[in-house]
């Protein structure tokens, strides 16, 4: 159980860092390079150990919601579960076309693709709520 936590603690730490790089490459780097990142980290540390995939990406996503509550000012409870849930369901994407036979990099790209997905929809929300909220203290005033 330790590996797999080393693993996700791996992945998480390397990615904070990689994510910190990406900053500059603004948007695309938050729905596209980011998340591809990210998924090679998670999944490329758990083969290199030889422990559980689908472990290491619910490990990430514990170790990301609490990085938001560190960074991102408090506790957000929708937030955090949502970083476990959709990164245990990356891993679980990757864990079942692993075990269908593909190779790595398809069950990386594959998990991924739905990984960017998810970004660019939780950046459209996030910008719209921002959009409206705007809106609404301009018609109030």
């Amino acid at each position: 159980m330790y590996k797999v936590l080393l693993a996700g603690l791996l992945s998480a730490g390397l990615a904070v860092v990689a994510n910190i790089c990406l900053k500059s490459a603004g948007r695309a780097g938050m729905t596209y390079y980011g998340p591809l990142l990210e998924e090679c980290l998670k999944t490329g540390w758990a083969l290199i150990l030889n422990v559980s995939v689908p472990g290491v990406h619910i490990f990430f996503g514990v170790f990301e919601a609490l990085g938001d509550c560190v960074w991102g000012g408090g506790f957000n409870r929708l937030a955090a579960l949502s970083a476990v849930v959709a990164h245990t369901v990356f891993g679980l994407i990757t864990y079942f076309t692993l075990s269908a036979g593909y190779p790595a990099i398809t069950s990386i790209l594959a998990a991924a693709g739905i990984h960017i997905l998810w970004n660019a929809g939780v950046l459209r929300v996030s910008e719209s709520k921002k959009t409206s909220g705007k809106q609404g203290r301009r018609g109030s005033v």
